[in-house]
C-alpha cells in the first residue's frame, strides 16, 4: 500500500499543481452546472387528451374514451389504462412498463388514433401527450389588464412572446385563456329564399373558396410562368364578396354578403382565467431539456418588467409559479447547512487532535473532495438539485474520516519515530492505507444498490448516490496523496531535531488521547463485564427501532415547504360556464377570508393547469392560492382546507371543493 503515498511524496510539485487544477476546474464546474429543483424524471406513461365542444361527460366517456382506450390497449409493453371524462373533455392514460420507449409509444398511439378517428363524433380533436418532471413549466405567469382579452393576447403575441422565445432555455410559450378570433356568418333566411340560395350551397362555396391550386404552366417568350387557380382571402370584405352560384333554375349569382352577415368576432369562451378577481391570460413558459432554470427565470423576469409599461392598459404580470427562487433557496439552504457541518467537523477535529496544523490539513480535504465531486458531476451530466446536494452534504461528515485516520497516524509516527520525515510519513500512511481503502470501499458499496434501483425512485435517487460516491472517492484520493504532501511540508517531528516547543502539537495529541482514553475505558470495562446485558440492550434498541418504522410517513419527496396551494372545485355536470364563474367568485371570497392568503389565480373550465386531472369542462374550477411565505405552510393548508370544507357544507351550489396539493415542488410565486 506504499504506492500512492510514495508517488505523491516523490512528486510534491505535481501534487500541488493537481490541487490547483482541482480548485480551478471544480470552481468552473460548480458555476456552470445546470440547476434544477429535482432530477428530471421520465414517466413511463402516454396520455391522449380528446376534446369535443358541447359533448356531455357521458357522451365523452361512451363515444370517445371507450374506443380510444380499446385501441391504446394494443400498445407494446403496456401495464394498464384508465380514462377520466368530463363535459367536452376526456383523458385516456396508458401506463407502460418502466424502461419502455415513451416516444415510440407516442408514435404508435398516433397511428392507432388515426385508425379510430372515423369512429369518433364529429368535431372531436385528439392530442398525444408524454412527459415527466422536466416537462413542468419553468414559469407560469398570469397577465391581467384593462385591455380586452383579444387585444391583450394580440399585443402579447406581437411583443412579449417573441422576446421570451429568444431566451436561452425556453422551449415554447403557450397562452391559456385567450379568446380565439373567428369569422361568424349569420344567415338571412329571407334573403336566401329571395335569391334561391340554400345553406348547402353556401357551405359548398365556402369549402371551395380560398383554395389556390396549380393550373399548369404557360410560355411567355423566353419565360415559363406557373398558373395558379383561385385566390386566398385577406379580409372579411373579401369573404363577403364571395360569389355563390345557386343551382335553382333561373337563379342569378349572388354575393355572400347579400345573403348573410359576415363579421369578424371572438369565439365563445370555453374557459376563463382570473387573477385576484381580474380577467387575465395565463402564459406557460416551458423549458428545454438543457435549461438552467435560474438564468431562464432572471431573463424572463426582466422581459416582463420591460413589457408591462409598453403593453398599456395597466397591464400587470403576476408570476404564479417559478421554480428558480425555490431552487436558489433550497440550494442556498443546503449549502449553508453544509458549511456549518464543515465548521463543526473542523471544531471536533481540533478538540480531539488539539493541534492547529493537523486540523487545517484535515479541513483542506473537505473542499478538495467537494470540488472533485463537482468535476465528476459535470463529466457525468448530473445537475445541481436537491438530491445531488443532499448526497454531498451527507458525504461531508464521512469524507474527513479518511484524512483524520491518516493525519493522526502521521502525527503519532512523527512524535515517536527516529527515521527521516519522508520515510516516517510513508510508513504512517502505509500502515493505515489498507484500513482506509477498505472502509471507503464498504461505504461506496452501500450506495451502489441505490444507483441501481429501477423505476422513478431510481431516477430520483441516482444523483444522490452518484454525488456521494464521487465525494467519498475524492476524499480517499486526497487522504492518500495530498494529505501526506501537506504533512511533509507543514509538520515537523522529533526525528528532524525539533525542540520540545516545536513538538507541542504531537504532545497535545498524546494528551488528548489520554483524556479520551480515560473517558472511554470505564464504559468499555462495564460493557465487557456485562456482556449478556450489553447484547440484550443492543437487541432491544434494534427491535425498538424496527417497531417505530410503521409510524413513519411514507411518500416520495415529502413536503417541500412551498407557499402555493392547489385546490379544485367540481360543480354538477351540465353547469354553465357563467354559473361556474359566479360560484368561483364566492369561493374566492372564502379563500380571501383566510389569514395568510395573498393571491388567488382561478381557472374556470378547461384552461386549468397543475397536477393531472385538475382541468376539465365548464363545471371544473381550479385555484392556485399564493400564501405568505413567512407563515407556517402546513398550518395555512389546514386552515384553507377547513374553510373550503365549511363552504362546501354551507352552500348547496358549491359542489365538491377540495385541496388537491399543498406545498409542492412546482415553484415559488412572486410578483413582477
Amino acid at each position: 500500500m506504499t504506492g500512492l503515498p510514495l508517488l505523491s511524496l516523490k512528486n510534491r510539485s505535481f501534487i500541488a499543481l493537481v490541487c490547483v487544477v482541482i480548485a480551478v476546474l471544480g470552481g468552473v464546474a460548480m458555476s456552470t452546472l445546470r440547476q434544477e429543483l429535482i432530477p428530471s424524471i421520465s414517466l413511463p406513461a402516454v396520455a391522449v387528451v380528446a376534446t369535443n365542444p358541447g359533448a356531455s361527460s357521458e357522451q365523452m366517456a361512451d363515444a370517445v374514451a371507450d374506443p380510444i382506450e380499446r385501441q391504446l390497449r394494443t400498445l407494446d409493453r403496456i401495464e394498464g389504462t384508465s380514462a377520466v371524462s368530463n363535459s367536452n373533455f376526456t383523458m385516456v392514460s396508458v401506463e407502460l412498463e418502466y424502461g419502455a420507449d415513451i416516444y415510440r409509444a407516442a408514435s404508435q398511439a398516433d397511428v392507432l388514433l388515426g385508425r379510430v378517428e372515423d369512429q369518433l363524433p364529429e368535431g372531436t380533436s385528439t392530442q398525444v401527450m408524454t412527459g415527466g418532471s422536466g416537462d413542468l413549466p419553468a414559469m407560469i405567469v398570469a397577465v391581467a389588464s384593462d385591455l380586452p382579452t383579444p387585444e391583450l393576447a394580440r399585443r402579447l403575441e406581437l411583443t412579449t412572446l417573441p422576446d421570451i422565445d429568444t431566451v436561452q432555455g425556453v422551449s415554447t410559450v403557450q397562452l391559456v385563456g385567450s379568446a380565439d378570433e373567428i369569422v361568424r356568418l349569420t344567415l338571412d333566411d329571407a334573403a336566401m329564399a329571395a335569391n334561391q340560395v340554400t345553406q348547402g350551397e353556401i357551405i359548398g362555396s365556402l369549402d371551395d373558396a380560398g383554395l389556390r391550386i396549380p393550373g399548369g404552366t404557360v410560355t411567355d417568350g423566353e419565360f415559363e410562368l406557373d398558373i395558379t387557380v383561385g385566390n386566398s382571402f385577406d379580409s372579411v370584405e373579401d369573404l363577403a364578396d364571395l360569389v355563390i352560384l345557386p343551382a335553382a333554375e333561373g337563379a342569378s349569382p349572388v354575393r355572400l354578403g347579400d345573403v348573410a352577415t359576415v363579421e369578424r368576432t371572438v369565439a365563445e369562451a370555453q374557459s376563463i382565467s382570473r387573477t385576484d378577481g381580474r380577467d387575465s391570460i395565463t402564459m406557460l413558459i416551458l423549458p428545454s431539456t438543457d435549461a438552467n432554470f435560474v438564468e431562464l427565470s432572471d431573463a424572463v423576469t426582466q422581459i416582463l418588467e420591460d413589457s408591462a409599461a409598453t403593453l398599456g392598459g395597466a397591464t400587470e404580470f403576476s408570476v404564479i409559479f417559478d421554480q428558480a427562487p425555490f431552487i436558489q433557496e433550497s440550494i442556498a439552504g443546503i449549502a449553508n447547512e453544509g458549511l456549518w457541518g464543515l465548521v463543526f467537523a473542523v471544531v471536533v477535529i481540533f478538540v480531539f487532535l488539539l493541534a492547529v496544523r493537523p486540523t487545517i490539513i484535515t479541513a483542506i480535504s473537505i473542499p478538495l473532495s467537494l470540488l472533485f465531486a463537482f468535476i465528476g458531476m459535470l463529466a457525468t451530466g448530473t445537475t445541481i438539485n436537491m438530491m445531488s446536494l443532499a448526497g454531498l452534504m451527507l458525504a461531508i461528515g464521512r469524507m474527513v474520516d479518511d484524512s483524520i485516520v491518516v493525519i493522526e497516524n502521521i502525527v503519532r509516527h512523527l512524535a515517536t519515530s527516529t527515521r527521516s520525515r519522508f520515510r516516517t510519513i510513508v510508513d504512517a500512511v502505509t500502515e493505515v492505507a489498507g484500513a482506509v481503502i477498505s472502509s471507503t470501499i464498504v461505504a461506496l458499496l452501500v450506495f451502489v444498490p441505490i444507483a441501481l434501483v429501477p423505476g422513478i425512485a431510481g431516477e430520483l435517487f441516482r444523483p444522490f448516490a452518484l454525488t456521494t460516491v464521487l465525494a467519498l472517492t475524492g476524499s480517499l484520493l486526497v487522504s492518500l496523496t495530498i494529505v501526506p504532501v501537506l504533512a511533509y511540508w507543514f509538520m515537523r517531528g522529533k526525528a528532524e531535531g525539533q525542540s520540545d516547543d516545536e513538538s507541542e502539537d504531537a504532545e497535545w495529541f498524546e494528551v488528548s488521547g489520554g483524556w479520551l482514553a480515560r473517558l472511554y475505558r470505564p464504559a468499555l470495562a462495564w460493557a465487557l463485564g456485562h456482556r449478556v446485558l450489553t447484547a440484550a440492550l443492543a437487541a432491544l434498541i434494534f427491535a425498538g427501532s424496527l417497531a417505530l418504522v410503521p409510524l413513519l410517513k411514507i411518500n416520495l419527496l415529502g413536503e417541500s415547504g412551498m407557499n402555493t396551494v392547489q385546490a379544485r372545485q367540481i360543480l354538477p355536470a351540465g353547469t354553465l360556464l357563467a354559473t361556474s364563474v359566479e360560484e368561483s367568485e364566492r369561493t374566492e371570497e372564502v379563500l380571501r377570508g383566510v389569514d395568510g392568503v395573498e393571491g388567488i389565480q382561478t381557472s374556470v373550465g378547461g384552461g386549468g393547469f397543475g397536477p393531472p386531472g385538475a382541468g376539465g369542462g365548464a363545471n371544473s374550477i381550479s385555484y392556485t392560492i399564493t400564501t405568505d411565505e413567512d407563515a407556517e405552510q402546513q398550518d395555512l393548508v389546514r386552515q384553507i382546507t377547513e374553510a373550503l370544507d365549511a363552504h362546501e357544507e354551507a352552500s348547496e351550489s358549491a359542489g365538491e371543493v377540495e385541496v388537491i396539493d399543498g406545498g409542492t415542488c412546482w415553484g415559488r410565486p412572486r410578483s413582477t
